[in-house]
């Protein structure tokens, strides 16, 4: 591979070889290779689907709407793109087509609307994908009635994360309206495409500041546990089994703020304290002084890839020791170097962490941690534009992807979120 000046991600170019259809290949990321070979062996690789669904009241331009979709599609490669093995490598290869599917399914107004919707939701959740043809993302529309609507639509995690839906959604409202008031169409692809990221990672695992990132995740985990042993009602299966249950929670305004005020006396921040509390109950739990916990962060170092879609998103390893029983103040300082010093050394992906550390490997459970933790500070709004009101819908898989995990939404208001854990 060519290492270019400057760390740059040159266009790439077509290939003879490529199947018919085919306008561009890139390499694939180290995230997207692992999530590959994991998507060779889980028992249940749906569990990496990514569901979302809009509820739409007003009156709705279907066409507008199927033709918005289409062009946020022609502007993100990566929402054509499906993945083959080919000299030893794995492959993006964008489909030149701007293909956006959006069936119209019509729900009648009956008594088991409600359950027909869920159900519904549900199929598209839980989409079988299979990565070596594209597209690797499902969309419907559903009608409730004449001016109600639920957009509901499926990616595969491979192309797509949680930072990704605010640019999609932003993007499909506005072409929406440029289609809806007549206005002339930007049919242009983004410079930037993730193709591009793809290449310029892996430009970066040749060069010294990756072996420094190396050397700090090595010196972080050394001796750490291999498994947290939580009290189950059940014992751990063999191999790893999906099926999981979500739990809502919501933390009350005044407990809200009290945390807020901790964390800045104590230097640090609402992510720092939350991630210490659920480490110290994790601790408690499990009787164990040693606890990591997996924190995802956005994995966009680049500045032109904020406004980019998909698989940026990495999962950061965050340890914490409640030997000797300090105090909270104590603790907080310790979580706080090591999310700070995580943060620094962020652009290591996790899977080249797990092969550099080599740690025992069980069917049983993931390695380094089986708990996660996340935090997200995007307000869910209702919003208007062009006489639609839009509110988020919820979905699920009925999945869980480790044994615990812990995810809030941070607003002005409130803090809320869920427990998810495997059954």
């Amino acid at each position: 591979m060519t290492i270019h000046d400057g760390l740059s991600a040159p266009n790439a170019q077509p290939q003879e070889d490529l199947p018919q259809g085919i306008s561009t290949v890139h390499p694939a990321s180290p995230s997207q290779e692992s999530l590959w070979f994991l998507d060779q062996t889980l028992t249940e690789p749906r569990v990496y689907n990514l569901p979302f669904a809009t509820r739409l009241k007003g009156p709705l331009n279907v066409s507008a709407l199927r033709e918005s979709l289409r062009q946020v599609v022609f502007s993100h490669e990566v929402l054509r793109t499906f993945f083959r093995w080919h000299s030893d490598e794995l492959q993006q290869l964008v489909i030149a087509e701007a293909a956006a599917d959006l069936p119209l399914v019509d729900l009648q107004p009956t008594p088991h609307q409600a359950e027909a919707l869920r159900h519904a939701l549900e199929e598209v959740a839980l989409t079988h994908f299979d990565l070596t043809q594209g597209p690797l993302f499902v969309a419907r529309l559903f009608r409730l009635g004449p001016e109600e609507h639920v957009l509901a639509y499926c990616l595969h995690h491979i192309i797509f994360d949680a930072w990704s839906i605010q640019i999609f959604q932003g993007a499909w409202r506005a072409h929406y309206q440029r289609i809806c008031h007549g206005e002339d169409l930007p049919s242009k692809q983004s410079a930037m495409q993730f193709g591009d990221h793809a290449r310029r990672q892996r430009q970066r695992q040749q060069t010294k500041a990756f072996e420094s990132h190396l050397d700090y995740w090595r010196g972080e985990l050394a001796g750490a546990p291999t498994l947290l042993e939580l009290p189950t009602d059940r014992p751990r299966p063999r191999e790893q089994a999906h099926q999981g249950v979500r739990v809502p929670i919501r933390i009350a305004p005044e407990c809200q703020l009290a945390l807020k005020t901790f964390a800045h006396t104590g230097k640090g921040s609402l992510f720092m304290v939350l991630l210490m509390g659920f480490q110290v109950l994790l601790g408690r739990l499990s009787r164990q002084d040693d606890v990591v916990v997996g924190c995802p962060v956005s994995g966009r170092v680049d500045h032109d890839s904020w406004d980019q879609i998909g698989y940026f998103v990495n999962t950061l390893p965050f340890r914490t020791s409640l030997a000797g029983n300090p105090t909270v103040r104590e603790l907080l300082v310790q979580v706080r170097k090591a999310t700070l010093g995580g943060m620094a050394h962020q652009e290591l992906p996790f899977e080249t962490i797990v092969k550099a550390l080599n740690p025992p490997r069980s069917v049983g459970h993931s390695p380094i941690f089986q708990t996660m933790f996340a935090l997200q500070n995007i307000p869910r709004e209702h919003t208007t534009f062009l006489n639609l009101e839009e509110r988020h819908e919820p979905t699920g898989l009925g999945l869980a992807m480790f044994d615990l995990t812990l995810e809030l939404v941070e607003t002005d208001t409130v803090l809320e979120g869920a427990l998810e854990f495997r059954t």
